[in-house]
């Protein structure tokens, strides 16, 4: 184990790790800080100058180490982002939210390049993958000694609940694909993550497990109602007996309303009005309602779903081009683990949050394309 860590840390696996860990979980800070400033002329060119260099930096040196198709999505991503800003308008919202996700593709693209090369992408993940579950055992740790109880869904740690599950089932992932003795070791933040009491990332860390264990996965459901007996009442989410009962009388009544009122409004009826809002604004606005306008026309920021932001801020144009551009490089990456990842970060991005919150297909395709075996 000494000499597996030795080995790691000289050929750069353990730096690069760290920094991918320190920038996924700090991506979000320009956009914190700045996302709800004045953006007046001076401090836009300003951004866009810094923007412009780190671009800059970054293609020189991916060109230098031949890596084309990082480049290439390098480039497209910021060529889309400008065009957004001149077609239509803009909040500092939307425009750092997009600011946050270009300095998170190029930092990382020029800490690749001045990274020794000698490890391999599954050592750098399984860096990234234990730092993760360290902070999950310490989130939980401190919450337990708070006294929280974790079924009243608030913060772990430094994130709100269903960040924090993302983050352990991103970890309980890589160790299922890239470690040694996996499903020991990814059971551990696959345990955190159920702390969390949030439905999406736990549907996504199961898709993970079905893709490689299908055993244990049918086994895991065939325990589930043993473990629900066994398990105190109060272990669960309220919302998902008023849900199953919905269900069962919708189905009795022919009545699928009751599907959208009462609790389970929250969880489905809500996303149901954006989804129907989307539609009418894409009718209204094919070219899109512009970055970070959704809060113009909503009560929320955002549509808490990647697809229907990137169609209705970037219109049916720029969005689809955006859309096609993402699926176009995930085509291109060549480990099959890696494109499972993609996927699982899709999966998140259909159930909560803004594109910055979803970085991870951005960051993971980056990768993938960085690591391309056919390149080396």
């Amino acid at each position: 184990m000494y000499k597996q860590f030795a080995r790691m840390l000289s050929n750069g696996s353990v730096f690069f790790g760290v920094f991918l860990s320190l920038a996924y979980m700090l991506a979000k800070a320009p956009l914190l800080l700045w996302g709800q400033m004045e953006l007046n002329p001076p401090k836009l060119l300003l951004a866009l100058f810094l923007l412009s260099s780190l671009l800059l930096s970054s293609v020189v040196l991916l060109v230098r180490f031949r890596r084309v198709y990082g480049c290439c999505f390098l480039v497209l991503f910021n060529i889309l982002f400008l065009l957004n800003l001149i077609a239509n308008d803009f909040s500092s919202f939307g425009f750092f939210k997009y600011a946050s996700l270009s300095i998170l593709i190029s930092l990382t693209a020029i800490v690749y390049c001045i990274t020794p090369k000698r490890h391999s992408l599954a050592e750098v993940l399984l860096v990234f993958a234990g730092l993760l579950a360290i902070y999950g055992c310490l989130a939980v740790l401190w919450e337990v000694i708070k006294g929280q109880q974790f079924a009243l869904r608030e913060s772990i740690g430094l994130n709100g609940p269903i960040v924090f599950g993302q983050l352990m089932v991103i970890s309980s992932a890589l160790f299922l694909l890239y470690g040694n003795r996996r499903f020991i070791i990814a059971s551990v933040p696959a345990a955190l993550s159920l702390l969390s009491f949030s439905k999406g990332p736990i549907l996504s860390g199961l898709f993970i497990l079905f893709l490689k264990r299908k055993k244990i996965f049918v086994l895991l459901l065939l325990l589930l109602p043993v473990f629900a007996l066994m398990s105190p009442i109060d272990l669960f989410d309220n919302r998902l007996f008023y849900f199953i009962e919905s269900l069962y009388e919708a189905v009795a009544s022919s009545d699928t309303s009751l599907l959208f009122s009462g609790s389970n409004y929250g969880s489905i009826g809500s996303r149901l009005d954006q989804y129907v809002l989307a539609v009418n604004l894409l009718s209204e606005h094919p070219l899109g309602i512009g970055l970070g306008q959704w809060s113009l026309v909503s009560e929320h920021e955002y549509p808490h779903n990647y697809l229907v932001e990137i169609l209705v801020e970037q219109g049916l144009v720029f969005g689809l081009g955006s859309l096609l551009a993402v699926l176009f490089f995930f085509t291109k990456i060549t480990d099959r683990n890696l494109k499972y990842v993609v996927v699982m970060f899709f999966l998140f991005s259909m159930f909560s949050g803004s594109i910055v919150d979803n970085r991870g297909i951005y960051l993971v395709i980056l990768l993938g394309l960085l690591y391309r075996q056919s390149e080396y």
